[in-house]
């Protein structure tokens, strides 16, 4: 395996650490480059080997005991409908994809700078085949419908090319998209239906119906079209970095407008169960948190069958 680190400075500053660099560093071609774009690739770490075995629908081992975590993956799990812990054909079919696009391939790896190793050792990267055009990993993944992509911090330079290709598979029905419990929510859902899907990744579509600001985050309700805060029992609690928010175009400090009333956001996370509901206009039965992982997104201009 190789590990390489601190590639030329000169390299780095002509390329802007872009997709270009990306290309000129590993020699991906240019319209993979383009569908990923990994920024910081002068302080990140990238390896390279052969792949030994694939342990679950979004890990991998390489020859020499490397692991390897799928960044922005989120499979099928039993987990998801109750079943039994391999025995969920979903479960089953997107691990065995990834076995056929992986074991015994030779690949390439990229972790930012910024991403962090969990507490098994694992890396979390954006992972390419070393042959041919140097596809991009969890993008085949993701275009066969196998998994659903999550923004991860230091992987934002994917997140474009992520939600596109599942769009791309959702649309065609393709692997869990054929599935009804994959398919996003969109507010108002039975609060019942909310409780028990907490401790499961969820997408959920809503619009703004309440704020509170602090230091450096924000927490917001998403409702039905036209419901009040007040209505807690149909919504949704999102506590997001303020950052996020501010990118969105919410003015730091200030309430909700009628123009940001109308937007339709969609949230992508882990619901779980909601501490703010002591506060009565935060009756919401689950909490998301976006932060280090999820995303909130304005999807109002998207068309109808995008929704």
């Amino acid at each position: 395996m190789k590990d390489v680190r601190n590639r030329p400075s000169a390299v780095v500053s002509s390329c802007r650490v872009l997709a270009s660099c990306l290309a000129m560093i590993l020699g991906f071609s240019s319209g993979q480059a383009a569908a990923c774009r990994v920024d910081g690739v002068g302080r990140s770490t990238i390896f390279a080997g052969t792949v030994a075995r694939v342990p679950s629908a979004n890990m991998l081992q390489l020859t020499d005991g490397t692991q390897l975590r799928l960044a922005g993956l989120v499979p099928p799990s039993a987990f998801d409908v109750g079943a039994e812990p391999g025995r969920w054909p979903a479960e089953i079919s997107a691990l065995d994809t990834l076995r056929e696009i992986l074991e015994g391939r030779d690949i390439e790896a990229i972790t930012p700078a910024a991403a962090n190793v969990d507490r098994h050792g694992r890396h979390a990267a954006e992972v390419f085949l070393a042959a041919g055009d140097r596809q991009w990993v969890q993008g085949l993944v993701l275009a066969r419908g196998m998994a659903r992509y999550v923004t991860e911090a230091a992987h934002r330079a994917c997140t474009e090319a992520g939600h596109e290709r599942e769009w791309q598979a959702r649309q065609a029905g393709l692997g869990i998209w054929a599935e009804a419990a994959y398919q996003p929510l969109k507010l108002p859902v039975d609060p019942q239906h909310i409780e028990r899907l907490i401790g499961s990744f969820q997408v959920i579509k809503g619009h703004p119906a309440g704020i509170i600001w602090r230091q450096r985050e924000a927490l917001v309700v998403l409702a039905g079209q036209g419901l009040a805060r007040t209505r807690g029992s149909s919504s949704l609690a999102i506590l997001a970095d303020a950052d996020i928010l501010k990118k969105l175009g919410f003015e730091h400090g200030s309430g909700l407008n009628q123009k940001n009333r109308g937007r339709l956001l969609e949230a992508r996370g882990w619901l779980e169960p909601n501490t703010e509901r002591k506060r009565k206009s935060f009756s919401a039965p689950a909490l998301m948190r976006i932060g280090a992982m999820g995303s909130l997104r304005d999807v109002s201009g998207e068309s109808k069958d995008r929704k």
